[in-house]
């Protein structure tokens, strides 16, 4: 599914100040490819995020799927739109199996994704006994069991180490096999063969 940015803008008012985010912003994203959005925090990456996945509203312009404009939460809630925030959004009560079984009630379609991405030691773990690659490696395991047409990825190698950055990269080219991944990160050391679109 193609992503259009069609002149988006976004800021946000506080008593004090307004500060501008976007202004007329296009960009074109196409589908079965990574398309990594760039830029130091504070840029708008997260924001960009939000306003692709119907989550929040631009002030102005359009975003289109496929040229169909998104409305709010719609493609969200129907399973269209898959969106993994920094924190990752797993159930720190549950272990790796009980986390997965929320999405997915095939016990060996999860023991396949479980091994696929290398969680088998882990898969009775308590999630908030999981460190930062872990807990990656989980939400990972989740958008394999079901992933949108879109999928969008907030910062996933933020606090990785060289190996294990390496290793989501892999993850992440496996998931755009039909799908269009936007990736936003401030990691100058990602992939240089993907689409890259630098937010300045």
């Amino acid at each position: 599914m193609n992503v259009t940015l069609n002149k988006i803008g976004k800021e946000f008012k506080t008593k004090k100040k307004t500060t501008t985010v976007f202004v007329s912003a296009s960009a074109e994203f196409p589908t079965d490819s990574v398309n990594v959005i760039l830029g130091e925090s504070g840029l708008g990456k997260t924001t960009l995020l939000g306003m692709i996945s119907g989550l929040l509203a631009p002030d102005s312009g359009t975003v289109l799927f496929n040229g169909e404009q998104v409305e709010k939460e719609r493609f969200f809630k129907d399973g269209i739109v898959s969106y993994v925030s920094v924190d990752n959004n797993v159930i720190e009560s549950l272990t790796v199996l009980d986390n997965l079984r929320l999405f997915c009630k095939d016990q060996t379609k999860i023991d396949n994704v479980i091994k696929k991405v290398g969680l088998e030691r882990q898969s009775k773990t308590l999630a908030r006994k999981l460190s930062r690659g872990e807990h990656l490696r989980l939400a990972f395991a989740r958008l394999f069991l079901n992933p949108g047409q879109v999928i969008l990825l907030d910062e996933p190698n933020a606090n990785l180490d060289s190996k294990n950055s390496q290793e989501i990269w892999g993850m992440i080219r496996k998931l755009a096999i039909g799908h269009n991944v936007l990736v936003s990160t401030n990691n100058r050391s990602r992939p240089l063969a993907l689409p890259t679109t630098s937010l300045r």
